[in-house]
């Protein structure tokens, strides 16, 4: 069992990584790429190379929620 305030940070971090995730590895890819002067074909397979790793980083956070909930499900059943 973790602590109630350990919980909420691996909750908001899961949630932050769900949300702003895909935003945040698509802004690094484009903003490399038109740094370094890529067309923008380039650009676009760039930012597709990037969706496995996108969904790969999504399930993670959505496998830590799940066993946030669960864990918060144990706790108060035993309460």
């Amino acid at each position: 069992m973790i602590t109630v305030k350990a919980r909420n940070v691996l909750r908001k971090f899961a949630l932050l990584v769900l949300l702003a995730g895909p935003v945040f590895h698509s802004g690094l890819v484009l903003s490399l790429g038109v740094s370094r002067g890529f067309s923008q074909g380039t650009l676009i397979l760039g930012v597709l190379n990037e969706v496995p790793a996108i969904l790969v980083n999504m399930a993670i956070a959505g496998v830590l929620l799940v066993a946030l909930s669960i864990d918060e499900r144990i706790e108060n059943r035993g309460a």
